[in-house]
């Protein structure tokens, strides 16, 4: 079980709040962004994967640099200005409609969440990780990936509800259809990385974390 003592932190109950809007936003995103491309603009599977391929590329070789950042400037800047970065790249989405191209639509978005989620990911296992002391390593570390995991599959479930809501203000089966759902998603995942910006910036320490778990 979870010491209860752990919530007494201020930096590991923010940390958790930030990855549960951020990859909460980030899950439903992934899941229902490769379906669009598909569905409404033909994509073949091998395709839709290769298309998010810019975001795996900026998270694979910015996430160390970030992360050095994150250890001199403390957490909330990075934490703050990429939930904002991904917020962004969320909002572009609401842009997609029929007839929308990859080079014209649906690149700059995704090359906006590359850089919002890699600039926040390194910084924020740090901050939880040394959110306590090392002795509660591995139950902070399987507590906030639990989190991680359990705000993909709620965002999934409750997006899918929207999804399919606003599927019906077009026509069954089309691509006006899966655009309107795709930009009902994104719209929400947008609202989730600003609620994630806005508890890192009101919540998490300006300093080293390590500073703030010896004060908690």
């Amino acid at each position: 079980m979870v010491p209860l003592l752990l919530f007494r932190s201020r930096t590991f109950v923010a940390a958790n709040l930030v990855t549960l809007f951020l990859y909460g936003a980030l899950g439903a995103a992934l899941f229902f962004l490769p379906f669009n491309l598909i569905q409404a603009r033909r994509y073949s599977p091998t395709q839709a994967g290769a298309a998010l391929l810019p975001f795996v590329l900026l998270i694979s070789f910015l996430s160390r640099w970030t992360g050095r950042l994150g250890e001199r400037v403390g957490p909330r800047l990075p934490l703050t200005a990429g939930s904002l970065l991904a917020a962004a790249g969320f909002a572009l989405f609401l842009r997609v409609a029929p007839g929308a191209s990859y080079p014209g639509t649906y690149l700059a978005p995704i090359v906006l969440l590359g850089l919002g989620m890699a600039i926040a990911v390194a910084p924020l296992t740090t901050t939880v990780m040394s959110s306590e002391e090392d002795r509660y390593a591995g139950v902070v570390s399987g507590f906030n990936n639990a989190v991680a995991r359990v705000a993909g599959l709620l965002a999934i479930a409750v997006f899918g509800i929207v999804a399919a809501s606003a599927h019906r203000g077009g026509k069954a089966a089309s691509a006006a259809g899966d655009d309107a759902s795709l930009r009902a998603v994104m719209a929400g995942c947008a609202a989730l990385a600003i609620a994630s910006a806005a508890t890192a910036a009101a919540m998490l320490p300006r300093g080293s974390t390590r500073k703030a778990a010896a004060r908690a």
